[in-house]
């Protein structure tokens, strides 16, 4: 994710905390105190990340109910809404990529912006579900995503491992994932399928894990400031598409046709 960002904050961290021109540092001298202070501080920073999350979830979830819902609404934008379909479509993935390049120079209030807009548009994109799926389906799907989601989450919280190795393993994955969706497009093999239904679950559980890990890290090693919070939007970012993508594939198990 943003190992490399995060090593060099705790660099900074580091030095910031070996200068005795901070008067709160001689509160810290007991290992006690600091640890006490250390797990509030990432308890906290944690909660933030959730809370972006559920946020976006609540946006998502709320549009892609209302249009859902909306027969005339849902065939206006999906059916005739031709370019507008396609911005529709493109514009998240601009918007991702535009974070990920220019997440230095944006300010927070603009990130959020860019966030919340994005969830928005997913929640767009998201109003197929109320077409296609019973609300009984839904229901389950969510309620077996959650249960990975929170189970996974509670693993990469507590872990004690270096969970950075497996960044590069999940990665590949996620683009084999990518890569067999596609094909399977045109295959349109119902063992590939499956394959890759089951597969994306598992992906994204390990993914949960691995983001929770990393926002609790980030929570650690980087210092308070606005930095650390465009950090939380990041990892609540991460995390809504993690919990997003579980959803849809136990949506394509759970899920009976309306």
């Amino acid at each position: 994710m943003h190992d490399g960002a995060a090593a060099a904050y705790s660099s900074s961290m580091d030095n910031e905390l070996s200068s005795e021109l901070n008067p709160e540092l001689s509160s810290l001298q007991n290992p006690v105190a600091a640890a006490a202070v250390g797990a509030e501080n990432v308890t906290s920073f944690v909660s933030r990340v959730f809370l972006w999350m559920g946020g976006g979830l609540i946006v998502s979830a709320l549009t892609a109910a209302y249009v859902g819902t909306n027969d005339q609404l849902y065939s206006q934008l999906w059916l005739q809404g031709g370019a507008l379909r396609w911005v529709v479509l493109l514009t998240p993935l601009g918007i991702l990529l535009g974070i990920q390049f220019a997440f230095l120079r944006l300010s927070l209030a603009s990130l959020a912006a860019l966030y919340l807009a994005f969830t928005f548009l997913q929640g767009l994109m998201l109003s197929f579900v109320f077409q296609q799926y019973s609300s009984s389906s839904i229901a389950q799907a969510f309620g077996a995503s959650s249960a990975a989601f929170i189970g996974a989450g509670a693993v990469g919280f507590v872990t004690k491992r270096d969970l950075s190795r497996f960044r590069m393993v999940l990665l590949v994955g996620l683009i084999g994932l990518i890569a067999a969706s596609i094909i399977n497009i045109f295959w349109a093999s119902s063992a590939m399928y499956w394959a890759i239904t089951y597969g994306g679950v598992v992906l994204f559980t390990l993914l949960t894990a691995y983001d929770v890990w990393w926002v609790k890290k980030v929570g650690q090693e980087m210092p308070e400031g606005e930095s650390k919070q465009k950090f939380a939007v990041m990892g609540a970012i991460s995390l809504y598409l993690d919990f997003v993508n579980l959803m849809l594939f136990f949506l394509r198990i759970f899920g009976g046709r309306s």
